[in-house]
C-alpha cells in the first residue's frame, strides 16, 4: 500500500484507512474547520462557472457519444427529491465560482445528514492548488427571486470540512483527462444559527450508490444549475435521459467514466445524477465532471472504492485501523 505522507502516486487510496485519510487530508489542509466568508447577493450573481472541458477523448473502451438531451427547467416538477439539490458558492486563486450540490444521506446520522456530493473539482483546484475558500451550499436555490431571503429560502450553509479524491489532487487540472474518473468531493456543511441539520431542513437526502455496474444502471436524470450561455445560473434544471449511460474512457488502466446527453454548460459541474435503482429506490450514481462546448454530453465518475472510502472518512464511518 502507498504511504499516504511521502507516495506520489496516490492511485491506493482505495485501500487507505481512516488514519491514512486524515493524514493526507490534513497535509491538503483539507481536515481543519473551514472559515466561512459571507456571501453578499452581489457576489453570488457576480461569481463565474466551475467546470471542466475534455481533452481528447476516445479508445476502445469509449463508446460513440450520446446524443444531446435538452436540459429543462425544474419549475413545477412534481419530483419530490428536488429540495436535496442545490448551488455551490467557493472561491478559488482565479476568483469566486459556482457548482451544484446534492444532499446525500449520511449513515453516522440517520434522517440528520449534513453531507453534500459534488465534483472535487468545485472543492479543490487541483495540482499545484490548493482547496476552495469560502465554500457554502444555498439548497433550493432561486436567482429569480426577488429578494435575498427568497434567493435561498433554505438558507446558506458554509462548509466546515470537506474531501476529495488524492489522485485529483495529485493530477487535476483545468481540462479533462483520466483523472476526470475520480472528479468527486463531499462536504459537510454547519447548520446557521437556529436551523436543525441539512437533510430535516430541506426534507430530502439521496443514497449514494457505489460500485453499481453500469450496465445495471437505468436511465439516470442529470440535475443542476447551469451558467454558461444560454443558462444564467438562476435556476435548477435537468436533463432526463431517455438511454442509460455509456462508456468514455481516457486511460484504459483506469474505470470508464459515465457519459449522458445533456445540453448542460458551467455551473453543472457536481451535480446529482440520480436513477432508480432496483431494489434501492432513489439513488445517486454519479456527478457532473466534464462536458464539451458547444454542450452535447456530459460525463461523471463511477463511483468506486476510492468514491466509497472517501464518503466513509468525512461521514466518520471508516475504520482507523
Amino acid at each position: 500500500m502507498a504511504d499516504p505522507d511521502t507516495a506520489s502516486d496516490p492511485r491506493d487510496a482505495g485501500n487507505w484507512t481512516g488514519a491514512d485519510w486524515k493524514r493526507w487530508s490534513e497535509r491538503q489542509g483539507m481536515a481543519t474547520d473551514m472559515p466561512a466568508g459571507r456571501w453578499t447577493t452581489g457576489d453570488m450573481r457576480q461569481a463565474g462557472a466551475a467546470f471542466r472541458t475534455p481533452g481528447t477523448v476516445g479508445n476502445a473502451r469509449s463508446d460513440p457519444v450520446p446524443a444531446a438531451v435538452a436540459a429543462r427547467t425544474t419549475v413545477g416538477s412534481p419530483d419530490p427529491d428536488l429540495a436535496a439539490f442545490g448551488k455551490i458558492f467557493m472561491r478559488s486563486s482565479s476568483g469566486a465560482l459556482v457548482c451544484s450540490g446534492t444532499v446525500v444521506k449520511d449513515p453516522a446520522r440517520p434522517g440528520r445528514s449534513n453531507l453534500v456530493w459534488t465534483a472535487a473539482h468545485c472543492l479543490h483546484e487541483g495540482k499545484g492548488g490548493r482547496p476552495m475558500r469560502d465554500v457554502v451550499f444555498v439548497p433550493a436555490f432561486d436567482g429569480n427571486a426577488a429578494t435575498e431571503t427568497a434567493m435561498h429560502p433554505l438558507g446558506t450553509w458554509p462548509a466546515a470540512r470537506s474531501v476529495v479524491s488524492p489522485q485529483w489532487v495529485a493530477e487535476g487540472a483545468q481540462r479533462g483527462g483520466p483523472v476526470s474518473q475520480f472528479d468527486f468531493g463531499v462536504l459537510r456543511v454547519v447548520p446557521p444559527a437556529g436551523a436543525s441539520s441539512l437533510e430535516e431542513t430541506v426534507g430530502a437526502a439521496l443514497d449514494v450508490g457505489f460500485n453499481v455496474p453500469r450496465d445495471r444502471i437505468p436511465a439516470p436524470s442529470v440535475f443542476g444549475y447551469p451558467a454558461g450561455a444560454p443558462f444564467d445560473g438562476t435556476r435548477l434544471q435537468v436533463c432526463r435521459s431517455p438511454l442509460r449511460a455509456t462508456r468514455l474512457s481516457f486511460d484504459v488502466s483506469r474505470p470508464t467514466m459515465l457519459a449522458v446527453g445533456c445540453t448542460m454548460t458551467g455551473g453543472s459541474s457536481g451535480g446529482g445524477w440520480v436513477t432508480d435503482l432496483p431494489g434501492r429506490g432513489r439513488i445517486l450514481v454519479s456527478n457532473t465532471s466534464i462536458g464539451p462546448t458547444p454542450a452535447q454530453w456530459l460525463a461523471g465518475p463511477a463511483l468506486g472504492t476510492e468514491a466509497l472510502r472517501a464518503f466513509q472518512f468525512l461521514g466518520g464511518t471508516l475504520p482507523t485501523r
